[in-house]
């Protein structure tokens, strides 16, 4: 079967693209996976649609993209990679393609269409939503298209017949056994020239815990990958790190690399052996694995180009209302190690601001610990208001007053939208936004490494990172 395998970049003002820096490896994956199986597929990656900013009717001129790649390589089947952020243009541009390709297959994956599959179906031309891990589904899927079969059968869809929505039974996670035994990205397939300046790696999937806010699937199903696995992955993208700019950066894009300290270290341990310092990795950990698995003694820090570190709250009250599994104590036992293996210049810590619960002096908790952190020693925190995205408190929205459906998301730049923001941030005024940017400026001009976004606005004008004023 002829497959097209696309990706849009989520906009962030009428005409521009979110700037692109880590290449897409679902795509590649996926193509790689189908190749295997002998389909022929196509990629746009979503780098190539960054060459129509502002040049007029952005969502128009990535139809016409798409489609003429459509006509010259005869295709059968389109499948969209989608996520909450890229959703909306991504559905503006499957109409278009609707209207000119009536018998063209359109194919949704990812987490938005998984989570909000119905509605997807419902409320646009796409013609069949896989639901979850892609890597079975959508071979299963494109056999059962090539040779006229039903769809009853395929696990793991939800698909359009005679007017209604039929959602089969899920398909089953992949094993470990799976997920090792799966084909490499095929990232030959990388266009030429293309802004990318970080390669993916995937060593584990799925995480631990359940935080109330997130969205990633697969919470409370950690499947890491053997040491042996994880070296030939690395080998394997090593091969394309001609095809990124500044050469090798690679990305562990695992949701918790540290979940076994002993598999971190030992994966570390390997690639030394094998690289000694040439090779850098970005990673995620948590405090807590760095209390207990003894990971920054045992890990080279010249290894590591950077390391992430998700606390969110600066309160023990909203850790525990987040899940978060972690207390303001611990986070600064590990701040301690941090500084004492000298880590704290290489990783920056993630703190969301504005659940609904959260009040001005719940807030100023928050940025308490962020000033403190900043002034004691001197780590980035990244900061953000929330976004309430498909997750555990989006289906807890209604206990805080917050009204809104998944048809918010089929709005361009919902994102950025003031309306949707005062909505699902019911305890929250213009007055307290200007108050906490006034003292996150106040901390920046004081030295504070603290970096921060401003989302709300209205298309026309959407905020770039900047400094705070007064």
């Amino acid at each position: 079967m002829k497959v097209l395998i696309v990706a849009l970049p989520q906009k962030i003002s009428k005409n521009q693209f979110e700037p692109l820096e880590l290449a897409p490896m679902a795509i590649y994956l996926l193509a790689s996976i189908l190749m295997k199986n002998k389909h022929e597929v196509s990629i746009i990656d979503p780098c190539e649609f960054i060459q129509y900013e502002h040049k007029g009717d952005i969502e128009e001129l990535c139809a016409q993209y798409i489609m003429k790649k459509i006509s010259s390589k005869d295709i059968q089947l389109i499948a969209f990679s989608v996520n909450s952020f890229n959703w909306s243009n991504t559905k503006v541009i499957i109409q278009r393609i609707a209207d000119n390709f009536p018998d063209v297959k359109i194919a949704l994956g990812g987490l938005h269409p998984s989570i909000f599959d119905k509605h997807v179906l419902e409320s646009s031309d796409a013609h069949i939503v896989m639901r979850g891990e892609g890597e079975k589904i959508i071979v299963n899927l494109c056999n059962a298209l090539e040779y006229n079969m039903t769809l009853e059968g395929v696990k793991g869809i939800t698909y359009k017949l005679n007017g209604n929505v039929l959602r089969n039974e899920d398909e089953i996670e992949l094993t470990v056994e799976e997920m090792e035994n799966t084909p490499y990205p095929a990232y030959e397939l990388l266009p030429s020239s293309n802004p990318y300046t970080q390669l993916p790696v995937e060593t584990s999937r799925g995480c631990r815990f359940s935080c109330a806010f997130c969205s990633i699937p697969h919470r409370r199903n950690w499947r890491g990958l053997s040491v042996e696995h994880v070296i030939k992955r690395v080998k394997h993208a090593l091969q394309f790190k001609d095809n990124i700019n500044r050469g090798t950066r690679l990305l562990f894009v695992d949701d918790c690399f540290t979940a076994n300290g002993e598999r971190a270290i030992n994966v570390f341990k390997k690639l030394h052996r094998l690289y000694g310092y040439t090779e850098k990795v970005f990673i995620e950990a948590r405090v807590t694995d760095i209390l207990k698995n003894q990971i920054l003694q045992n890990i080279p820090l010249q290894m590591v180009s950077s390391m992430q570190i998700g606390v969110e709250c600066g309160y023990n009250e909203g850790l525990k209302k987040i899940r978060k599994g972690l207390t303001v104590e611990q986070l600064f036992s590990a701040l301690e190690i941090l500084k004492q293996y000298q880590f704290d210049k290489h990783c920056f810590l993630s703190f969301i601001i504005g659940f609904p619960w959260e009040t001005m002096e719940m807030i100023n908790k928050t940025l308490d610990t962020i000033e403190l952190i900043c002034t004691k020693y001197k780590i980035v925190c990244n900061l953000n208001w929330l976004l309430l995205l498909p997750s555990d408190l989006w289906w807890e929205k209604e206990d805080f007053n917050i009204h809104i459906e998944e048809d918010m998301f089929d709005n361009l730049l919902w994102y950025a939208n003031s309306d949707y923001f005062f909505t699902t941030h019911p305890l929250i005024s213009m007055e307290d936004i200007i108050q906490v940017e006034k003292r996150i400026g106040a901390m920046q001009r004081q030295g504070g490494t603290v970096a921060y976004r401003r989302r709300i606005g209205n298309e026309e004008d959407y905020i770039e990172p900047s400094a705070c004023s007064e």
